[in-house]
């Protein structure tokens, strides 16, 4: 029996932490992100998150997962576009804020990843590790 993991992390994302390695990308992805076409299409796994925010999954699985200290900028969010500069998103400082509670390296473990919708397929919004296998997590 296992004690401690956060009750918003399931047996299936349990195991697909425990499966990820060097190379491994895990993005969390709000209600709109398109996680389950784009999993179909690249043959990659989705784990639906219903009813967790993606900053709750953020800190839960922060607390089981260590970011990788190799990497300069762990976690990317996605930037606005141009014609969305103005746009307020107050659940990016709540992500970075996470991230800084968990991190050694604070904010600066952050980084905004300028990209458009279109882009999404190729490159996703979060990561923690360089691309090669990538896991969805649809949140509210």
């Amino acid at each position: 029996m296992l004690s401690g993991v956060p009750a918003s992390i399931s047996p299936e994302l349990l195991k697909v932490l425990h499966e990820m390695g060097h190379g491994d990308t895990l993005v969390i992805g709000d209600a709109n992100f398109p996680a389950a076409s784009i999993a179909a299409e690249k043959n990659h796994i989705n784990i639906r998150c219903d009813g967790h925010r993606a900053t709750d999954m953020l800190d839960a699985i922060l607390q089981l997962m260590p970011l990788d200290g190799f990497v300069e900028k762990p976690v990317t969010i996605m930037d606005k576009m141009e014609m969305h500069r103005d746009l307020k998103c107050p659940v990016w400082d709540e992500f970075t804020d996470i991230v800084a509670k968990h991190d050694e390296r604070g904010a600066d473990a952050v980084g905004a990843l300028p990209i458009s919708r279109s882009m999404t397929r190729q490159r996703m919004p979060m990561r923690w590790y360089p691309p090669q296998r990538r896991h969805f997590m649809p949140a509210l």
